[in-house]
């Protein structure tokens, strides 16, 4: 299963909830540390929308634009995505705790950016992205261990164990997933699903570089060839034998998450995707859950407070 959208009003309207999340963390009276990565994120995104302003198509110079100004979009749109994330989760009821938003100004918080290192409060900050995008379509959605996010959703309860997958290793992965599914075992939920983001696994460079070149104008190539990028990786991992070794546990399926930023039409653009593998058998379970989760990451890109709702 996949999905994704290209948002036309996303440079317009870029950092749009960033002013909310300031006044949210001064609310809550947590400071931003200056040389954080999130007050640099925040800086360089609020920076980027006022030049937006008068720039309704934005485009990196030269035909592949310069390694650095890609990085730095991958952060703007991750600041943006995050805190639009946030808003909309609390809009419909998340309660967030003052230490799940100190985790933010600890690590780098872009989940949508590789930040090539691993920390402890970067993976708490998926967790609560998770428990954010899940909030509009279930019911009290929080973090709690075991696993590390629990809601309810069609009269049942599920259990979201959040990783982040930090190298391509067959055996790493193959832990991450084993360690997830033992989250679960400890859980008491009814549907267990483990969400893996790829973020710091996926090449994001070569592909926006690819697709700057190419210049391509139709949303199915961009399918086609991230389609087979997450196959690749699938088969690379073993992924269905996993699968088949973890019929004794609660873990149903693996969310896997794909944050990046391609070029369509000539212009860079957020793009999201979300695929899945599960246990022979628990695909009718799972995708109910899998599908809302995904309509729910696809509409954040888009979302306003002051016009939009969902």
């Amino acid at each position: 299963m996949t999905g994704s959208r290209f948002v036309d009003a996303g440079i317009e309207n870029i950092a749009s909830c960033v002013p909310w999340f300031r006044a949210e963390m001064t609310k809550r009276g947590i400071a931003i540390p200056g040389g954080s990565s999130l007050a640099r994120g925040m800086k360089l995104t609020e920076e980027f929308a006022i030049l937006a302003q008068d720039r309704p198509i934005f485009k990196f110079k030269g035909p592949d634009g310069s390694v650095r100004a890609q990085a730095e979009y991958l952060v703007v749109t991750g600041i943006d995505y995050l805190t639009k994330a946030l808003h909309r989760g609390v809009a419909h009821g998340l309660q967030i705790t003052p230490a799940q938003l100190r985790a933010l100004t600890r690590s780098n918080p872009v989940l949508t950016a590789p930040a090539h290192v691993s920390h402890k409060d970067r993976n708490v900050t998926w967790e609560l992205l998770l428990a954010a995008l899940a909030t509009p379509f279930t019911e009290a959605a929080r973090l709690v261990e075991p696993p590390d996010v629990k809601c309810t959703f069609q009269d049942k309860t599920v259990g979201l164990s959040a990783k982040v997958v930090y190298t391509k290793r067959t055996d790493e992965f193959r832990r991450d997933v084993v360690k997830a599914a033992r989250q679960l075992e400890h859980a008491d939920v009814e549907l267990g699903l483990a969400a893996l983001n790829l973020v710091e696994v996926f090449p994001h460079e070569s592909y926006m570089r690819q697709f700057a070149r190419t210049q391509t104008r139709e949303p199915e190539a961009f399918a086609e060839v991230m389609n087979a990028w997450v196959e690749a990786f699938v088969a690379r991992q073993e992924i269905p034998r996993i699968a088949e070794k973890l019929r004794a546990t609660q873990m149903a399926a693996a969310i896997l998450f794909v944050p990046t930023a391609l070029h369509f039409a000539g212009q860079p653009c957020p793009y999201y995707r979300i695929h899945y593998f599960s246990r022979s058998g628990d695909q009718s379970r799972a995708l109910p859950f899998i599908s809302a989760l995904n309509e729910s990451s696809q509409t954040v890109l888009a979302w306003n407070p002051l016009t939009v709702a969902g």
